[in-house]
């Protein structure tokens, strides 16, 4: 059967701020490392001297990882001494990603320097990067699927076996183009969905974990959940979330990627779309809803539940400033009571081999190394012991190859203002028996961005 991947439009901007962790939040739920600067000299992407990047130095212990994990072990003896660089906005101040690549550098002689680039304005740094001859090893793709085409090389060129099981292979088809594949990830490092939920707010009322346990976590028992902590007073909001994640979470979206034709299409006509607008809708209208994504209110107790990605669950994640006491979190809620399982869904993050790479092949080496999870200590990756254990059970939840959806703001910018997109704001203005209105407002525009995206895809040699 075709696979459909359901294709987001989101543009990243900031959407909230954790002054005590350093972190802000785009409307994709992604974090950006505020302590982390893009050091280029210029918006070209200049460098100066050796400032743009930091040199992950190895003062760690063997903790038992091997750099036989890799394919290209035969590589590794010749490629010792040089260094891979990584264009990141994550943080590796003292974080498990810092612990993994200082195995690395021990166990191969392969140096990484993480040259730091500012989330929201990645893509347009990196391409600068391109133009200015200062290209780096390694990007990421977050949601920006195809337009980190424009400086990808194939992932091939690294040495890189896009056949190895370790890699997701929907990322791998969804990103092959006439032949070649520009992105890969590991299963286990896909950004999958979920609900958090402030227990402080829960006492006598039934809480999203009970319902669960009920087996009664759906559409409307999330609704009434939010409108019980509605209730408890005006600066009260039942649940925030960024309308793409929900949107994508049931199988609607703006736009959609056929990866068997290699080409986007709108896809606002879809039954699913209406229906989940319609959701989204009365919720707000009700006011028990709010399509924002904001955990800091999670966080201050003033809402009660949050829906974003896996980073949650993280060491470094949205909610390390909350009592371990008061935070919980579980599977977003089934849509109706006879699904046969709760949404499976996860953001289109991967890595790629940047065009000029100085180090393609010790970036293979690496990217084998760093997403094999051989390599990582998960109970430092992860916040405590139930949030490594829920991690592990959203990934076996998923097929490593299925018709799941993904966000990508990649098919087209579209300009955000206080978090919402242009699209965004066509529909958020309506009430629920409107949506009709809002497919023909937004039409052109949607249509525009899939000829622009199905172009960059058609410019892909």
């Amino acid at each position: 059967m075709k696979k459909l991947l359901s294709v987001l439009l989101l543009i990243a901007i900031c959407l909230a701020s954790f002054s005590a962790c350093g972190k802000t939040e785009n409307s994709s739920g992604q974090t950006t490392n505020e302590n982390v600067s893009d050091t280029s000299a210029d918006d070209t992407g200049a460098d100066t001297g050796s400032t743009d990047g930091t040199s992950v130095d190895d003062t760690s212990s063997d903790d038992g990882g091997t750099a036989s994990n890799s394919s290209q072990g035969s590589d590794i003896e010749s490629l010792r001494g040089t260094t891979v660089t990584f264009a990141s906005w994550e943080d590796f101040n003292g974080t498990e990603r810092a612990n993994v690549i200082q195995k690395f550098t021990k166990e191969t002689g392969i140096k990484v320097k993480v040259v730091p680039v500012t989330q929201n304005d990645y893509i347009v740094k990196m391409a600068s990067r391109l133009s200015a001859g200062k290209s780096v090893d390694i990007f990421i793709d977050n949601q920006e699927f195809p337009r980190t085409l424009s400086f990808a090389q194939p992932i091939t060129n690294a040495g890189i076996d896009v056949k190895d099981s370790k890699w997701n292979k929907t990322i791998t088809e969804t990103t092959t183009i006439n032949g070649k594949t520009y992105l890969v990830n590991a299963q286990w490092d896909l950004k999958y969905f979920v609900l958090s939920y402030n227990k402080s707010l829960f006492e006598g009322i039934t809480s999203p974990e009970d319902y669960v346990k009920q087996n009664n976590w759906t559409w409307d028992t999330f609704a009434k959940a939010a409108k019980a902590i509605a209730g408890l007073g005006s600066e009260y909001m039942g649940a925030h979330f960024s309308t793409p994640i929900f949107m994508a979470a049931y199988g609607a979206s703006y736009v959609k990627y056929d990866n068997k034709k290699q080409e986007f299409y709108r896809s606002t006509d879809e039954a699913k779309f209406t229906e989940v607008w319609q959701y989204i809708l009365d919720g707000q209208k009700g006011g028990y809803l709010n399509p924002t994504y904001n955990s800091a209110k999670l966080v201050a107790g003033t809402c009660g539940m949050s829906i974003n990605d896996v980073f949650a669950l993280q060491a470094d994640g949205y909610y390390t400033s909350m009592k371990a006491s008061d935070w919980g979190f579980t599977y977003l809620p089934k849509q109706k009571a006879s699904d046969p399982d709760y949404p499976k869904a996860a953001l289109m993050f991967a890595y790629g081999l940047m065009k000029g790479a100085p180090n393609a092949k010790g970036a293979g080496v690496f990217l084998n190394y760093y997403l094999d999870e051989k390599n990582w200590n998960f109970d430092k990756y992860y916040a405590n012991a139930k949030a490594k254990e829920f991690a592990n059970v959203l990934n076996k939840r998923i097929p490593e190859s299925t018709d799941y959806m993904f966000i990508c703001k990649g098919p087209l910018t579209i300009s955000y203002t206080y978090g919402y997109s242009e699209i965004d704001k066509i529909f958020l203005k309506l009430n629920s028996s409107q949506l009709n209105k809002g497919i023909q407002q937004s039409k052109n525009k949607i249509e525009n961005a899939v000829t622009k995206a199905n172009d960059m895809i058609k410019a892909v040699g």
